[in-house]
């Protein structure tokens, strides 16, 4: 009976290892930061677009660090999603007929007569043919359009080594006769670098929707000092019945390293990266560059990207690369690479533009406000519902499937460092303290019989 109490205790300290549970219920004051929630509206469903600190700050790639709190300090039911699908990159263009339109000079009336037939359509058009007239526009035909757009694509042949940067206008017209702005001052580029075309040929256009009644007409300003090139197509897209979710952008300085003058980035957390881009430090430059990540700071780069980036400058005009689309990519560490001989110079790298679609979360307010977005805890398990789950559990009307709109307000410490810091490895120590304590127990067991045994010798 004696023997039975150190062993008792070792048991009992084995009970507590493998029974011994996490945590209890997560707590505000357990993230590292928080922000409160200012509430539009009060539906039955709230809407919250995740700002950047959110990324920067989570421990774990699912976002599933994340709590809402009301005034009670209660959790309340959230759930993510990620933005809705952008138009497929490969949507077909609707081509339209054009013509070109001719002056003799500067400032004279234009010669082109445009002859339409009974639907409007452009049937005949007429000018002069002389020798010295120059082709200063083009009337593009847009009567079997019948969609809204929002992009003009143009084609064009050049002589050889011709290369030009230049601004047009876009005017529209629903009569041939009174024309309105649509796109001021495009720019317009055929550039050539190394064994690379560098083209801007796309013109983004505005008022051409529903609204605006589909116009029938557009007439497209051209410079005169590109009187030899000519346009081969043009192109429009169709604009989409959802409008593209708003991309969210942020910038990094670069830190070249000395020895293979590759510039690295860190993001400071797990950014959804869907768009790539680089400004230079000097207004116009260009170059090859290939870009790679890896998601810790230990881990092998791997290839996202390669491709031309730049920015040029002529006589005022300025044209930029569009921003090169990759796979989500939620790595924490990024590298450009350049053709330059020796690679980046040293403080010269280029800052590295990533943007992203972000995260919408969704959640209920129960309870009262103010409602808290708490974020960033290592080791925080996963409580989001599924958003089905989330919309089921309330029914289905129409009204849930436009959550009410809120905003984040100010990013405030909570735990701080602590929460993001490695836990303790409590089922370690507690495993260790049942090792100690067993041989604490047996050392007692090994003393009390030695005594026993020196007991009897000496009866």
């Amino acid at each position: 009976m004696k023997l039975a109490g150190p062993g008792a205790v070792a048991i009992a300290l084995c009970g507590v290892a493998v029974s011994a549970p996490a945590s209890g219920q997560t707590a505000m004051a357990d993230f590292a930061k928080g922000a409160a929630i200012q509430l539009a509206g009060r539906g039955p469903v709230i809407r919250l677009v995740l700002p950047e600190s959110v990324y920067t700050t989570v421990t774990r790639p699912d976002l599933a660090d994340m709590r809402v709190f009301n005034r009670a300090g209660e959790a309340v039911p959230h759930s993510l999603r990620h933005a809705p699908a952008l138009r497929p990159a490969a949507q077909t263009l609707v081509g339209v007929p054009f013509f070109p339109l001719h002056q003799t000079a500067p400032n004279e009336t234009l010669l082109t007569q445009v002859a339409v037939g009974p639907g409007g359509a452009i049937v005949e058009v007429r000018g002069g043919a002389s020798a010295s007239e120059t082709t200063v526009g083009y009337l593009l035909d847009l009567t079997t359009v019948k969609l809204p757009v929002d992009r003009l694509s143009l084609e064009w042949e050049t002589p050889d080594g011709t290369r030009f940067l230049a601004r047009v206008d876009v005017e529209v017209s629903d009569d041939l006769t009174l024309w309105r702005p649509l796109a001021r001052g495009a720019a317009i580029a055929h550039l050539e670098y190394g064994n690379r075309n560098l083209t801007q040929a796309d013109i983004e256009l505005s008022g051409t929707g529903a609204s605006a009644g589909f116009p029938r007409y557009l007439r497209l300003s051209w410079p005169r000092e590109l009187s030899t090139v000519r346009l081969t197509a043009s192109r429009l897209r169709p604009q989409s019945s959802t409008p593209a979710p708003e991309v969210t952008w942020t910038s990094r300085a670069g830190q070249v390293a000395n020895a293979t003058g590759r510039a690295e980035y860190d993001t400071g957390g797990r950014l959804p990266v869907e768009y790539l881009d680089i400004e230079f430090p000097d207004q116009a430059d260009v170059a090859s560059v290939v870009v790679r990540s890896r998601p810790d700071a230990s881990g092998e780069w791997r290839r996202v990207y390669e491709g031309a980036f730049f920015t040029v400058v002529r006589e005022g005009t300025r044209v930029h690369n569009a921003p090169a689309n990759v796979s989500l990519n939620d790595d924490r560490y990024w590298q450009l690479e350049t053709s330059y001989p020796g690679g980046w110079p040293q403080a010269r790298a280029p800052r590295l533009r990533l943007g992203w679609h972000a995260h919408e979360l969704l959640f209920v307010p129960k309870g009262e406000p103010p409602f808290t977005l708490a974020f960033g805890r290592t080791g925080a398990e996963n409580a989001a519902a599924p958003i089905e789950a989330l919309l089921a559990g309330l029914g289905t009307p129409e009204t849930l499937a436009r959550p009410e709109p809120a905003t984040l307000g100010p990013t405030r410490n909570l735990a701080g460092a602590d929460a993001l810091a490695a836990p303790r490895p409590i089922r370690r120590i507690v495993l260790w303290a049942v090792l100690v304590a067993a041989v604490l127990a047996l050392a007692a067991l090994v003393v009390r019989a030695a005594r026993d045994m020196n007991d009897t010798k000496a009866a």
